[in-house]
């Protein structure tokens, strides 16, 4: 597995701890999952789509809120056991598991996610 690791956040002002692994036969094509610059990852799943030909198809997240482990305490600048939200995502196409995640936020940050529906046609 190639397993990357980043955290958002200035000095001790830190919003966030992030985990990412991929197949290891990943590397071999896309290059970029090895660097260690927090700036390629937003595009890495164009890249291994592009690389491999596997798109993602399906995907979950799970979110709970928990205590912090001394890793992510470090990390969030928190003391240990501290409240954080934490979320595992998985994304995966018919041949398994393209990334797998993990991530934390301090309890101090809010989460939201936008919603768009379409008008119900008229009766």
């Amino acid at each position: 597995m190639v397993r990357r690791q980043w955290h958002t956040g200035k000095g001790q002002m830190r919003t966030g701890l992030f985990v990412t692994w991929y197949p290891a036969h990943f590397a071999a094509a896309v290059p970029e999952l090895l660097s260690t610059s927090g700036k390629s990852s937003a595009s890495l799943l164009v890249k291994i789509s592009q690389a491999t030909g596997r798109r993602v198809t399906h995907g979950r997240d799970d979110i709970h809120g928990r205590d912090a482990d001394a890793r992510e305490a470090g990390f969030l600048a928190l003391k240990i056991g501290s409240p954080i939200l934490a979320g595992v995502h998985r994304l995966w196409d018919d041949q398994g598991v393209i990334e797998y995640g993990e991530w934390c936020l301090p309890s101090r940050l809010a989460i939201g996610y936008e919603y768009s529906f379409e008008a119900a046609p008229e009766a």
